[in-house]
């Protein structure tokens, strides 16, 4: 047994000894389970339905590895409900590789990012991590960098179910067949803005007609910026997306964002904005689609945090119209807000149903304990109208609520670098 200390003692000096002489590695961990109420989330509920309850977790550890001309990431997820396993199992489907990438550092400011990594890019709005959602959102992509004077950065994927013999027909429906983008930053003093274009192809599968399978693309430019002068900080997008969707229909869709906050004092601060995302209306051409897409964005962070637009939801519908108010403070190691969205839809619902969907209410408490433990709790109530009843079912008269109590834990086990 002493033979057996004295091997990993060794082994521990070593590998200690070469992240300090030659790279630094940082090993992390998560822990976030969140109990959730759930009576009206992201659609009205039918009369005297049962409200829901679960705790869901999120367990993480993470590799980071960094040296010369080289970094390194690795990520496992264990994604579950308490309870879906039963005691005595021997396996389960819940653990999943999340992330796992190496960057190549040819100079300083240049290098090439390839495997499944997160993609994030301005207010997440086109490109987001999803880290409200349990499991996240990753890509497998190569991903071009160059940050110097201002970022630029391209990426690519082209996705298969396997390795084949032959033929490229792809047959995941909620994924893209091929991606290309590039995205391009500048920072100033007070100021920033950024542009984006995205080549986004989906797999069309003709099932009378094993030939006849395609990709069919559609393409999005646009733009975010963001300033500040004194007081008030000013946030802004607007993206146009044409091209074709996966029906074969020609698309002319546009989002656009603006946002206002106004900080009152080092505790509080108040914001406004807006924003409208195009939709098609019931009466359209039925060749035309114009209904707006986030595609790959952490879509639960805008239009309310009951999630009833575009959080797997609401695609190729009339659209949303949102306007927002709210406040929020933080003192010391607590944090509260609160906004009011007031949404309607962009396009016509049907002749004799008006736009007003209603007024939601989002409320929100947290506690930063210290770096690496945080308690969340949160509460929203849907107001709707008989017009989102006829755009979700369900009924309005209905209290349609939704709260939740997180608490996440992220230790770190191993710093070299420090």
């Amino acid at each position: 047994m002493k033979y057996f200390y004295s091997a990993a003692f060794l082994v521990l000096f070593t590998f200690g000894f070469a992240q300090q002489s030659f790279g630094q590695f940082k090993l992390s961990g998560e822990v976030r389970p969140r109990p959730e109420f759930r009576h009206g989330y992201k659609t009205l509920v039918g009369e005297d339905a049962k409200a829901a309850f679960f705790t869901s977790q999120r367990t993480r550890i993470n590799f980071d590895y960094t040296m010369e001309s080289m970094k390194f990431g690795l990520s496992f997820q264990d994604i579950r409900t308490w309870g879906g396993t039963a005691q005595l199992n021997e396996t389960d489907p819940y653990l999943a590789l999340h992330q796992a990438w190496a960057e190549v550092l040819f100079t300083e400011n240049f290098s090439l990012k390839l495997g499944r990594q997160e993609l994030i890019y301005d207010n997440h709005r086109m490109f987001g991590s999803v880290g409200w959602a349990q499991q996240a959102r990753s890509h497998d992509v190569g991903l071009f960098k160059y940050e110097k004077d201002f970022k630029l950065h391209v990426g690519f994927a082209f996705n298969q179910d396997g390795m084949g013999l032959t033929g490229t027909t792809y047959y995941q429906p909620k994924n893209y067949k091929a991606m290309q983008f590039a995205w391009f930053n500048k920072q100033y003093s007070n100021f920033s803005m950024s542009y984006l274009f995205l080549n986004n192809g989906l797999q069309y599968i003709d099932g009378d007609n094993d030939d006849n399978n395609e990709v069919r693309y559609s393409q999005t430019i646009g733009t975010f910026m963001k300033g500040k002068v004194s007081s008030v900080s000013l946030d802004g997008s607007f993206y146009y997306q044409f091209g074709k969707d996966k029906a074969d229909n020609s698309m002319g869709a546009y989002q656009f964002a603006l946002n206002a906050h106004f900080k009152l004092n080092d505790a509080w601060k108040l914001t406004a904005g807006m924003e409208m995302l195009s939709g098609t209306a019931y009466d359209a051409d039925s060749d035309k689609n114009n209904s707006f897409s986030p595609l790959y964005g952490t879509n639960h962070k805008f239009n309310g945090f009951m999630d009833y637009f575009y959080v797997g939801n609401h695609g190729n519908n009339v659209g949303l119209n949102d306007f927002l108010v709210g406040t929020s403070w933080k003192q010391g190691k607590w944090r509260a807000g609160a906004t009011v969205h007031y949404f309607m839809s962009n396009a016509k619902i049907a002749d004799d149903i008006d736009s007003n969907l209603g007024t939601e209410l989002d409320m929100s408490l947290g506690y930063k304990m210290n770096s690496w433990i945080d308690f969340s709790a949160g509460y929203s109530q849907m107001f709707a109208t008989t017009s989102m009843e006829a755009l979700k079912g369900g009924s309005k008269d209905e209290t349609n609520n939704w709260a939740y109590i997180m608490i996440t834990l992220k230790p770190t086990f191993l710093d070299t670098s420090k």
